[in-house]
């Protein structure tokens, strides 16, 4: 009885001490997160920032959205373009997913660019691919290989793009500003491509392959060529607004650490190969950016045996879109609260899982309102999710430049996105029955979100840029004080 009460109170005792030190812990977070946000408001005031950076961040934002318009021009009416053009489901997809592979090798060269030359240079090459893409595919009718084409360019063109979100948010804005900022242009490179998918629905909206001229399909041609052309005259006038009106740069610097000298490129391809951290990073950053673009790819294939059609899915893509713009300022904000980047991952991922099984239960159901229940969710939680790990990337690898460290994730993202792509077009081609290829496409999602979920644990938070700050203004603070002295 003696023993038992003993080991009673030591067990009490530890639960008390772990408790203690929980609230500690919790306290010492707390404490960080409002000294970082005191630190953040002291560099404001010793830094200039220019107004001109809000007509720019348009322009950019305007360079990206003429990406996204050409990325996924055949992703909506996929049922009914394999049919006009008379391909299989891998070789139609291949328009929608070369442009991933393609990515990785033109990184090397964007990410060079980027960052020896600056975003200007990136976005005019960038520029340059994306106008010679959307009117090369305007010959569609002639080959259809034109337009795997026009798909190829642009995958030449998106990485002198999007690789410089994290270097154009730091080059143009506070410290405090650039998480939002970040957010903002990553939301735009990841969901505007969701954007375009609304202009080929509504093109499609009426058509029928199965009521067309069997032997030529000529209506469904013609309704793709006038897509193509709208598309073309659209970013045409992107490309020359960005050609004109882009700058790299202000005339001084926004802080510290947007005129710090960064690692050359070679040394800085060995530091973030040597960081555990950017590795689990970019494995988490691939899965679940990976995936996201693939969703769009195959949404219209994977709801159609449930009675949705091209119309539906461009309306689930934007209400996805307009969920993702919600979660984005929501959890920005919580993030400039907290800076805890693991945790509000960690929460994100596990709302992703949670949406995608009640989205095939939903389908089952062949309500449309209830199908689109899950995608606000999944909206409100994953598109968030890039640029939290895009700037958990830029802390952790500090000093590497923001244009490397970036390019790189994306290049790792877009070659296992072209990989999983073509695992979820065989799985589409596979089963005969297209309701159970559906089921097993919502349970590689799943299993996606799972092990995404898991490399967070392993992952250590180091704000190293944040903590670069720190130091710049404590250093100038005693230089300061020193001066007055004297």
């Amino acid at each position: 009885m003696q023993d038992s009460k003993n080991n009673n109170t030591i067990e009490q005792n530890v639960n008390t001490e772990f408790l203690k030190n929980e609230d500690i812990q919790n306290k010492d977070e707390q404490i960080q997160s409002q000294e970082l946000i005191k630190l953040e408001e002291q560099i404001e005031s010793k830094y200039k920032v220019y107004k001109l950076r809000y007509f720019i961040i348009i322009i950019f934002i305007l360079g990206m959205l003429q990406i996204s318009m050409i990325q996924n021009s055949f992703s909506p009416q996929a049922a009914q373009l394999i049919i006009v053009y008379k391909k299989s489901n891998f070789i139609y997809n291949l328009t929608s997913l070369i442009h991933m592979i393609v990515h990785v090798p033109m990184s090397f060269p964007a990410n060079f660019v980027v960052e020896k030359y600056g975003t200007k240079i990136g976005n005019t090459i960038c520029c340059f691919f994306a106008l010679l893409s959307c009117w090369t595919k305007c010959l569609i009718n002639y080959n259809f290989n034109y337009a795997i084409l026009g798909q190829f360019f642009v995958g030449c063109a998106n990485p002198f793009m999007i690789n410089s979100i994290s270097k154009f948010s730091c080059n143009w804005f506070y410290p405090s500003q650039r998480a939002a900022v970040t957010s903002l242009l990553s939301f735009f490179s990841t969901v505007s491509g969701i954007i375009g998918l609304l202009i080929p629905g509504i093109f499609f909206s009426k058509y029928d392959a199965s009521k067309d001229n069997q032997e030529t399909f000529q209506e469904g041609k013609n309704l793709t060529f006038n897509l193509l052309l709208v598309q073309a005259i659209v970013v045409s006038v992107f490309a020359v607004l960005n050609i004109i009106f882009y700058r790299d740069k202000p005339l001084t610097p926004p802080s510290y650490s947007a005129n710090v000298q960064r690692e050359d490129f070679q040394k800085s391809l060995k530091l973030l190969v040597k960081n555990k951290t950017y590795i689990l990073i970019t494995i988490t950053f691939s899965l679940l950016y990976g995936s996201f673009i693939d969703f769009a790819v195959i949404l219209g294939q994977v709801i159609a045996p449930f009675g949705f059609g091209s119309r539906d899915t461009s309306i689930m893509s934007l209400i996805c879109v307009m969920s993702g713009i919600i979660g984005s300022i929501v959890l920005i904000q919580i993030l400039k609260k907290n800076f805890q980047y693991k945790r509000l991952m960690g929460l994100c991922i596990i709302f992703c899982i949670l949406s995608d099984f009640m989205f095939y239960f939903m389908l089952k159901t062949r309500i449309y309102v209830l199908v689109v229940i899950p995608e606000i969710i999944l909206g409100f939680f994953i598109i968030p999710i890039v640029p939290i790990l895009l700037e958990f990337a830029n802390e952790v690898c500090f000093p590497v430049g923001e244009a490397i460290i970036s390019g790189f994730l994306y290049s790792i993202a877009h070659v296992v996105g072209f990989l999983l792509g073509s695992l979820f077009s065989l799985i589409i081609d596979t089963f005969k029955n297209k309701e159970e290829s559906a089921f097993w496409c919502v349970i590689t999602f799943a299993s996606i979100f799972i092990l995404s979920f898991i490399t967070i644990f392993f992952m250590k938070q180091s704000l190293n840029r944040t903590n670069a700050e720190k130091n710049a203004l404590i250093q100038s603070s005693e230089n300061i004080s020193s001066s007055s002295k004297i």
